[in-house]
């Protein structure tokens, strides 16, 4: 949430008049100006403790992570004992995702002033990042109570607290009211938007509505950057693709472009990364090395980075993260590239004006969909996506025991997934299945805290603790052979499986999904429909227990599902990469033909 910057009381006359411009330029949105005017006062007293904790808050804002970082340190060597400075501290924190040091300069903050609300708030998002609810909880409502007027922003991170609980439906109801109550404020449109897709009750058509809405109330509109009359419209020629992304790292999106980067026809399509990973890693070395140029634009202001990819001429700019944490969407608003496309990293529509194709398929997205997307839906061939078998082909298998009972069933979803209903049916299944455990892994599963809540949740509808097994992050190839551990895989609803779909039909297991109309609820299903196994693609609660009770008790038939699996798996569809890359780019050449007629049209 932002920074609120107070005026310090040691100070000129002079420089509290100047520094009470900047806090208001920064408060109406205007770095530039906030920064000019914190520049003019540093150059007077560089070791002025305050507009040097106002102009971290600027950096911050401008995505300049590490200046911010750096400038708030500093803030903090001058004024050690100081609640504002602590307070700003702890905002940056949070927001460059280290919770655990937000939690101390909160708890700081509050030693020197127990009753600083910003600073309860701070302390209150930490908390919801480190799984502690119940104490986040008490946090932000006693910032509340001390402060009424901070009840939007409150209650904005209250939806996100129930979210992470799993409690969807509580959190639509909270973020339904404040968007109606506060329609000016752009946050909680977005806020609406995240979380339709974890939300059972919602339809595809609420979902669009919600999505678009969350831009609609986005206040200016930039100029495009890009203009026509300079580009070279030749139909044939080779074409410069930008694929835009905040998941360059160990991610799905990560590892299903791979195998794609690697493939593209180099002399018609010339391939240009833009990052702005938070967090890189291994894998993200990998991507960078894979694409034809590479840009870092994590400390670049979304303007800055428009002109950036503008500047580089890119044809077709396609963003792989959507509506997601850490995305730079607001980017595509400016325009930089004549085509911009959506793909992979988010299953929906944008909702972004801006946005002219979205990349589907006909599962994901039948024809009945295409009034609920903002986008043009371009449906490849087969699967939007691909699978690089070779990264499993050595994999050892092992087959369900001969014993009866005992079956495992499992899920290596985002505990986000995890909402009231999913945890409801899966306790059902546990609850009628002898001997039966359910395998849940997750990174977030670190964490102490999250895991007792999800196990206290099991628990309250029977299921004893014995019957699960909860483990955090593996490496890559010990997550592959945790499926050796698995008979049966549950899909979570409506927010199905893609990546931890793939692995678990990758190595033999066998998934069961709940099939529904909205592209987070068809994934699965296009996958096991691609290799014939339609049969374990469901339409109700009720079927999808009967049948994981079915396959259960049949130990013979998952061990031939297991065995027969993977090889069906490795020659499906999904499982040809050379393939799918000639469709995606036949799909890019028809958006710039299209293009170019337009033009010339015009």
């Amino acid at each position: 949430m932002p920074l609120q910057p107070q005026t310090g009381q040691d100070i000129s006359k002079t420089v509290q008049a100047t520094f009470g411009e900047a806090v208001a330029a920064y408060s109406q949105g205007d770095l530039e100006r906030s920064e000019t005017l914190c520049a003019a006062i540093l150059r007077g007293d560089p070791n002025h403790a305050h507009t040097l904790n106002l102009l971290a808050a600027v950096r911050m804002n401008q995505n300049r992570r590490q200046d911010a970082l750096s400038v708030s340190s500093r803030a903090i060597q001058l004024a050690p004992h100081d609640e504002i400075i602590w307070t700003g501290r702890s905002d940056i924190l949070n927001r460059c995702q280290d919770p655990q040091g937000a939690l101390q300069a909160a708890d700081e903050a509050l030693r020197l002033s127990s009753s600083l609300a910003q600073a309860l708030i701070n302390r209150g998002i930490a908390l919801v990042a480190l799984y502690r609810f119940s104490e986040a909880k008490d946090s932000l409502q006693k910032a509340q109570e001390i402060s009424p007027e901070l009840k939007p922003v409150v209650q904005g991170n209250l939806v996100l607290l129930h979210g992470e609980e799993g409690q969807y439906e509580t959190a639509r109801k909270i973020a339904d009211s404040l968007a109606i109550e506060y329609p000016e404020d752009h946050g909680f449109a977005v806020i609406r938007a995240r979380f339709s897709m974890y939300t059972p009750s919602i339809s595809r058509r609420e979902e669009f509505e919600r999505t678009t809405a969350a831009w609609q109330a986005r206040p200016g509109l930039p100029a495009p950057l890009c203009s026509p009359e300079s580009m070279d419209r030749t139909p044939s020629r080779k074409l410069r693709v930008g694929y835009f992304s905040s998941d360059f790292k160990d991610h799905p999106v990560a590892h299903f472009l791979k195998p794609v980067l690697s493939r593209h026809e180099k002399n018609n399509f010339e391939t240009v990364l833009y990052d702005v990973t938070p967090d890189s890693d291994h894998v993200g070395k990998e991507i960078r090395s894979l694409g034809d140029s590479y840009h870092c634009g994590l400390d670049q202001t979304d303007d800055e980075l428009a002109k950036t990819i503008t500047d580089d001429k890119i044809d077709i700019l396609v963003d792989l993260t959507g509506q997601f944490k850490d995305n730079r969407l607001n980017v595509f608003r400016f325009r930089p590239a004549p085509i911009q496309a959506s793909w992979i990293g988010y299953s929906g529509t944008s909702g972004l004006p801006q946005m002219d194709y979205v990349v589907a398929d006909s599962y994901v997205c039948p024809p009945d969909a295409d009034n609920d997307f903002s986008e043009k839906i371009v449906r490849l061939p087969n699967h939007y996506l691909c699978f690089d078998p070779e990264t499993v082909r050595d994999e050892h298998l092992s087959l369900p025991s001969d014993e009866t009972g005992g079956v495992v069933f499992g899920s290596f979803n985002n505990h986000m997934k995890l909402n009231t209903e999913v945890i409801r049916v899966w306790s059902e299944i546990l609850k009628r299945v002898r001997g039966a455990r359910l395998f849940l892994k997750t990174g977030r599963f670190e964490n102490v805290a999250l895991r007792q809540h999800v196990r206290q949740q099991f628990e309250s509808l029977g299921v004893t603790g014995d019957q699960l097994m909860l483990k955090g992050h593996l490496p890559r190839d010990k997550h592959l052979t945790a499926y050796n551990d698995i008979d049966i895989a549950l899909d979570p609803f409506p927010y199905c499986g893609t990546k931890t779909t793939v692995d678990a039909l990758s190595m033999g297991v066998p998934v069961i999904t709940l099939v529904g109309e909205r592209w987070v609820q068809r994934t699965s299903y296009g996958f096991l429909a691609g290799m014939g196994m339609e049969d374990h693609c469901v339409k109700t609660e009720r079927d999808y227990i009967d049948k994981a009770i079915e396959l259960a008790v049949d130990v013979q038939r998952l061990r031939e599902m297991k065995t027969l699996g993977r090889e069906k798996f490795i020659t499906s569809p999904l499982c040809a990469p050379s393939t799918f890359t000639k469709h995606l780019e036949t799909a890019y050449r028809s958006m710039w033909h299209a293009y170019c007629t337009r033009l010339y049209n015009g």
